[in-house]
């Protein structure tokens, strides 16, 4: 029996120890694959770019009269070529963006950040978004003065969570954006009276070009990059975001940072 024990314990080690080395393997080569996929995506999206600029300036140009007076329908239209231009340039960005923090080419500045005046700063640029939909907007920062991180990143996190929470918000609707302190971290919010979110699509909603399939969702302009991003900035910040919803009662984002 005793011979029996160790020889079935042998025999459970040597599966462990293969399935182990199998498992390596695969991680091996997910890295591999990921990481070609990055290279990819930059190379692609690097491309992109020169023939968009190309198309961005003669549209400028050509909307500035330069070449000739412009009628109102054909400024009209340049107007929209422009505008896509600049979609389509934000989309390009986002992508590259996305491809460089996961391979680790970029490395995030370590500032200390005068939260007042950083909020006050992305307040006055989701403004007129705000505006347009007469929607109420509250800061409460529950005495938190500072933090440390990359402020050019950060904005975009806070810019995204905050467009979000308002293309999903009806009109006359409040958003919410508050901070508290919670040991060594930093909590921030940002809560909406929207649509909310299907709980089946809570688990991938940070994944890259993921939309939720919802009537209302098919109503709104988005790529599926925003959050996908977002998530990469605050990891490289090693910290931690997460969602909270409620079909039809809004949304609320967390995003955990360290405080130094």
């Amino acid at each position: 029996l005793y011979q029996q024990a160790w020889n079935a314990r042998q025999e459970l080690e040597r599966k462990v120890q293969e399935r182990t080395r199998e498992l390596a393997d695969l991680n091996a080569e997910l890295v591999r694959m990921n990481k070609a996929k990055s290279d990819f995506v930059s190379a692609v999206s690097h491309e992109l770019r020169t023939p968009l600029a190309a198309i961005k300036g003669y549209a400028s140009l050509l909307g500035t009269g330069q070449f000739g007076p412009l009628a109102p329908p054909q400024q009209e239209r340049i107007a929209k070529i422009e505008k896509q231009s600049d979609l389509l340039n934000q989309f390009i960005t986002n992508l590259l963006d996305i491809a460089r923090i996961e391979s680790g080419r970029v490395t995030m500045e370590r500032a200390a950040i005068q939260l007042k005046d950083f909020f006050a700063g992305v307040q006055e640029l989701v403004a007129p978004q705000l505006g347009a939909k007469r929607i109420r907007y509250a800061v409460d920062l529950d005495g938190v003065t500072t933090l440390t991180g990359d402020p050019q990143h950060l904005q975009r996190v806070f810019l995204n969570l905050l467009s979000n929470a308002i293309k999903y918000t009806p009109e006359g609707g409040t958003i919410r954006l508050g901070l508290k302190r919670d040991g060594g971290s930093v909590v921030a919010t940002v809560s909406d009276t929207g649509c909310g979110i299907n709980p089946e699509d809570l688990a991938k909603l940070f994944q890259e070009f993921y939309r939720a399939r919802d009537p209302v969702n098919q109503q709104v302009r988005g790529t599926g990059l925003g959050l996908a991003l977002v998530k990469r900035i605050v990891e490289a910040h090693h910290g931690r975001i997460w969602v909270a919803s409620e079909k039809g009662k809004g949304s609320t984002f967390f995003v955990s940072l360290p405080v130094a």
